[in-house]
């Protein structure tokens, strides 16, 4: 069972819908995607709000647990984090054998431009941090600094998992840092320019594939309820071919996060 609660190709839901008349905040529930998805099947959607923001929860798939979330981020919130970003964007590294090192290094797995957002960095920055907290339904600690992800056309990031091994040179440094990434949550910063047929963020294990649309949160679990890294969680995001894809990223610890001297 996941610790979360398979349909294939997603496609936005037509019903119910955010462009429609919606209830008075007041009247939505305030919920996390541990909930949902014990109710909301795959496929299924349901309107709630996460920080007072009127959300369209959609499953995905729940072994592992997958959904999407229209309307995570503000036109107002993306904005202020594409200033943080701006000037800021070097290319992006991995993780890996020796990721023990203070910056990672380059792969030609990985072509994109990223940058770090200091946790707690101004109230915008807590309050997003606070919606994701709520979302996954673990506190804000648990939750490393937002990373921002540039992709120019052609640039994308090969299959991978954000999940850390379970045994190695490295399991005490994953301990002492806040253990294993137990969820991630990334948000979409931008639509995609019409025609484009990239761009998106694909499942290739479950032949699932997510299209990007600004302000939408992809959400899912990395292991199984006993910590178990889930394989079926390889992604990889794709390139976009006529213009530039942003995201920010999100990834959840099973205990708070600590930056640990390296």
């Amino acid at each position: 069972m996941s610790i979360f609660g398979r349909q294939r190709r997603f496609t936005s839901p037509s019903i119910p819908s955010l462009e429609a008349p919606l209830p008075p905040v007041s009247q939505l529930p305030e919920t996390s995607a541990p909930e949902l998805f014990q109710v909301v099947g795959p496929g299924a959607s349901q309107i709630v709000t996460f920080g007072g923001r009127p959300s369209l929860f959609t499953t995905l798939s729940r072994e592992p647990s997958i959904a999407t979330v229209d309307g995570f981020l503000s036109p107002g919130e993306i904005r202020m984090l594409r200033i943080l970003a701006f000037g800021r964007m070097h290319r992006s590294k991995v993780a890996g054998k020796n990721y023990r090192t203070k910056s990672g290094f380059q792969s030609s797995v990985r072509t994109s431009s990223s940058t770090g957002i200091a946790k707690g960095k101004n109230s915008i920055v807590r309050k997003i941090e606070a919606r994701i907290s709520q979302l996954c339904g673990l506190p804000s600690e648990h939750i490393e600094p937002l990373t921002i992800t540039r992709y120019r056309p052609g640039e994308f990031y090969g299959p991978h998992v954000d999940w850390f091994p379970s045994k190695g040179r490295n399991a005490d440094f994953v301990r002492k840092s806040g253990g294993q990434r137990v969820a991630t949550v990334l948000v979409y910063l931008n639509d995609p320019k019409a025609g484009e047929t990239g761009a998106g963020t694909f499942f290739p294990k479950l032949d699932l594939r997510i299209e990007p649309k600004k302000g939408r949160a992809l959400i899912w679990q990395n292991v199984d309820s006993s910590q178990k890294p889930l394989d079926l969680t390889v992604h990889e995001g794709e390139p976009p071919e006529l213009g530039t894809k942003f995201i920010v990223t999100a990834w959840v610890r099973e205990h708070p996060y600590k930056r640990v001297k390296r």
